[in-house]
């Protein structure tokens, strides 16, 4: 049985494409830069949750849960195109490919598009905002070569534009789903992100041996390939995550 939960989680991955994972992979980073980084990093979200969390203003209960019926057609778009992606995890035998923040994200979007509107639904949509980095910069540096069934690349694209159309469509529909620029928030997002990443992402691929949302080695397409590629993720990620989030917010009036 255990045997067969692996073969679909990771048994389908090329390991001899570049970036995919492998021995090469594993030892790109040294065991003790690996300790060090993660001590590092995973301290830094640490602090980040402590810090900003004491800062957040509880939100508002919204007074309507109402759902319409173009919100329940995109939800069950949204859906199918996921489902869709599933599909393809499993007949590629690469389950472990989920754990990728885009389909983390893909989730949550779905959880904002179906649940009904609490107290808490205008910080998890603001939250999310802070994430999109990650589907943009899938749209910019894209890695296609681990795709070759039918309509899989297409439903790359679909699904990483979709990710960056969601939040434009949930602000249309007014509050709770409301954006602007607080540092908190942006702060808290970026802990989320080193913290899923060094403590969730990073012990699944060292496990597998599969370079999942890179943790491994860096991308073929990563403009600072090299051996000091984690450490420039800190910063550009940030910053993507804090441009994401001004990009986001309502223009101000003059």
């Amino acid at each position: 049985m255990l045997s067969l939960i692996r073969d679909y989680l990771y048994g389908g991955v090329d390991q001899s494409l570049a970036g995919n994972g492998g021995p090469g992979c594993s030892a790109f980073r040294s065991p003790t830069r690996k300790i060090y980084e993660t001590v590092l990093l995973g301290g830094i979200s640490l602090f980040i949750f402590k810090y900003c969390s004491q800062n957040l203003r509880k939100g508002k209960s919204p007074s309507s849960s109402f759902m319409s019926p173009t919100r329940q057609l995109v939800l069950v778009l949204f859906c199918i195109m996921f489902g869709i992606q599933i599909g393809f995890k499993f007949a590629t035998r690469t389950l472990i490919y989920l754990f990728q923040p885009c389909h983390m994200l893909t989730c949550l979007q779905i959880y904002l598009l179906a649940s009904p509107e609490h107290q808490y639904t205008e910080h998890i949509f603001r939250l999310h905002i802070g994430l999109l980095q990650g589907p943009l910069l899938a749209v910019l540096f894209p890695v296609l070569d681990t795709f070759y069934l039918p309509f899989e690349t297409e439903m790359y694209w679909i699904q990483h534009i979709a990710i960056l159309l969601v939040p434009f469509y949930l602000a249309s529909q007014g509050y709770p789903y409301q954006h602007s620029v607080e540092i908190n928030f942006s702060l808290i997002t970026y802990g989320i992100f080193l913290f899923y990443h060094m403590f969730i992402v990073q012990p699944l691929s060292l496990i597998s041996g599969v370079n999942v949302s890179t943790v491994l080695c860096p991308a073929p397409t990563d403009p600072f390939y090299g051996p000091n590629y984690m450490v420039h993720a800190v910063w550009h990620q940030n910053f993507t995550s804090a441009e994401n989030f001004n990009l986001a917010a309502p223009p101000r009036r003059w």
